[in-house]
């Protein structure tokens, strides 16, 4: 990936990437925020963007109602999400502490050690159908990675009406439904006062739940997403 660019290991690789690309048609990527589109432009290497997308369908059939009440989480209690496999869980947990009256889910592959902190449940191997019904339980959601393209776990977010919080990595900043926080100091600490910042106003939160979903349908969603796939590869032909 392009966050191995300026590494001294991978000099030759994107030394001679440009002339493999160049025997392309064309080059799909997902951002004009992204590096491989300004990589891209750069070179004079034609590319069209075409933005990443979920399955309606997943977000509508899949949710199985009680996800709160399996995993011991009062219905009154402001419950936090973090969907990812070892993508900055110590910020997590970090944030974790300075909000003890809220519960911290963190849905994982299992990797990661239990950090022993109250107010935190780690979840392992979840099906998907449950990954889902954490999402419409949650009241907020938080992405904590250094780097991501166009990260899922923010449109599941924005399709499950759940407000996010995301430090400042992929194509986050174009994407509505959540607040981006721009820091590298203290990051624990921002990351803390926009969680608080949509709980504690109302509508400020149901703004950002409506403006999330209103782009799903809109934009970031399969059945619009798949067309513009066909249009590149299928030019003369139906597909």
């Amino acid at each position: 990936g392009f966050s191995g660019l300026y590494l001294p290991e991978f000099r030759d690789y994107f030394r001679r990437i440009p002339d493999l690309l160049r025997r392309m048609n064309t080059i799909i990527v997902h951002s004009k925020m992204n590096r491989d589109y300004v990589f891209c432009k750069q070179l004079g290497i034609p590319c069209e963007v075409i933005p990443n997308g979920i399955d309606l369908n997943e977000f509508v059939k899949f949710v199985i109602p009680g996800f709160r009440e399996r995993h011991g989480i009062p219905g009154d209690r402001p419950m936090v999400l973090h969907v990812s496999n070892r993508k900055r869980h110590d910020l997590v947990f970090e944030t974790a502490k300075l909000l003890p009256d809220m519960t911290f889910i963190v849905i994982s592959n299992g990797e990661e050690q239990n950090p022993n902190i109250e107010n935190v449940k780690l979840l392992s191997w979840l099906h998907r159908a449950e990954v889902v019904s954490a999402f419409f339980s949650a009241d907020i959601s938080v992405l904590t990675s250094d780097y991501e393209t166009f990260p899922l776990v923010i449109l599941e977010s924005m399709a499950a009406g759940v407000p996010w919080v995301s430090r400042r990595c992929g194509n986050v900043e174009e994407l509505p439904g959540g607040i981006v926080v721009d820091a590298k100091d203290n990051i624990p600490d921002h990351l803390a006062d926009s969680i608080l910042l949509l709980l504690q106003n109302s509508d400020f939160r149901e703004q950002k739940s409506r403006d999330g979903i209103s782009a799903i349908f809109q934009d970031y969603n399969w059945g619009k997403i798949l067309p513009q796939y066909k249009r590149i590869l299928c030019p003369r032909s139906a597909c």
